[in-house]
């Protein structure tokens, strides 16, 4: 390393962070990672995307320029701590016209997975639930959520190194810089892999992601069959290594359940749910493979049997179909608040709770590591 500038913006897309230093911080700007992320479906497309903000915008000041003022106010005022109250506000009636609406098949898929969270939080005294990333990482925020309305709280903790925190509307991202003061703990990912995930005095659930599930619950986000790469293991296999329990969730769609993944990145061994759109498979202590344990209605089909079908045409072995089969409650959206209800209304939000700043007592580490002042 030569030397240390100072680079107004220099993380965009990504956000900075920037609490308890002398730089102006910002949030994500993910009207500008989507973009990206449809550039480079073609390779045309990303060329255009590369020349148009990073070739011909030459120095970086040229890049900050591009941005714009109006763009660049606009996420620094989206990284107060306080600056969700703002969105529920915007989105108050749309969320409200939302509750009628039947659940999307991401939103079932969340749903069942949240539901054994919850459950499987309970049954071992887990003290923690480690959130994976995306779907698996709305399951977590929604079983604690259940948890904490029974009287059973647990610390949701994030691999970054978040550990009690509490989730901020409106950003569902597990990484959310606006979440950062709201947790009790900020470490770094070697104390929460080694230390408190493995906690036999302190049980952790894992809640994760896999674009293929085996038969016994092994997992693959590595590559496909045909030696296609996808997302990578990432800490997916440390939680499945690690955690008490591991809590699934992944598209039903053909092809993804298979007799045997394209690459076994994350062992079944303790995978206790497999939360999908149309049902959930279990598989309980000592039993070998995952089995049906609930199905969820789905348009067009009647019957039980009628879904039972639909599922098995997905899988590819034998399912087993558990004689307890439970057909899953219905699924809506609700954002009003109600006894045991795991949501709030927009107005209830907008009045909770007070921010009363800071509360972690380790935070200079992960300072040191997000660049602060860079």
């Amino acid at each position: 390393m030569r030397a240390v500038v100072e680079a107004p913006l220099g993380a965009h897309p990504a956000p900075l962070w920037s609490a308890g230093c002398e730089v102006e911080g910002y949030a994500d700007d993910y009207a500008m990672l989507t973009e990206l992320h449809d550039a480079v479906a073609t390779d045309d497309g990303a060329e255009r995307w590369l020349r148009e903000w990073v070739i011909d915008v030459g120095e970086h000041a040229g890049y900050v320029a591009k941005l714009g003022s109006e763009r660049i106010a606009r996420l620094r005022g989206r990284n107060r701590a306080d600056a969700w109250r703002d969105e529920v506000a915007e989105h108050e009636t749309r969320l409200e016209a939302l509750e009628a609406v039947p659940a999307t098949p991401v939103e079932r898929q969340v749903i069942e997975a949240a539901r054994w969270v919850e459950r499987l939080a309970a049954e071992e005294g887990a003290a923690s639930i480690l959130a994976g990333i995306g779907n698996a990482n709305l399951a977590a925020w929604l079983g604690a959520r259940r948890l904490a309305a029974r009287g059973l709280p647990v610390a949701l903790m994030a691999e970054l190194g978040l550990f009690g925190y509490d989730p901020r509307p409106f950003d569902p991202v597990v990484f959310s810089m606006r979440n950062l003061a709201t947790a009790t703990w900020l470490t770094e990912v070697r104390t929460l892999m080694s230390m408190v995930l493995p906690s036999e005095r302190q049980p952790c659930i894992g809640s994760i992601g896999a674009a293929e599930v085996g038969r016994f619950g092994e997992l693959n986000t590595t590559r496909l069959a045909d030696g296609t790469p996808i997302t990578g293991s990432g800490g997916g296999n440390d939680i499945a290594s690690a955690a008490r329990g591991v809590v699934v969730t992944a598209s039903l769609t053909p092809g993804r359940f298979r007799e045997t993944v394209g690459y076994v990145t994350s062992p079944g061994s303790r995978v206790r749910a497999v939360a999908t759109e149309r049902g959930t498979f279990v598989k309980e202590p000592g039993a070998s493979e995952l089995a049906l344990a609930s199905w969820v209605p789905v348009g067009g089909l009647g019957s039980e049997e009628d879904h039972v079908r639909a599922i098995r045409a997905r899988v590819g072995w034998d399912l087993v179909v558990r004689p307890d089969l439970e057909r899953a409650r219905s699924q809506r959206r609700t954002t009003s608040r109600s006894s045991g209800s795991s949501t709030r209304s927009a107005s209830s939000w907008a009045r909770y709770p007070p921010e009363d700043g800071p509360k972690w007592p380790l935070f200079t580490g992960y300072l040191a590591k997000s660049g602060c002042g860079a």
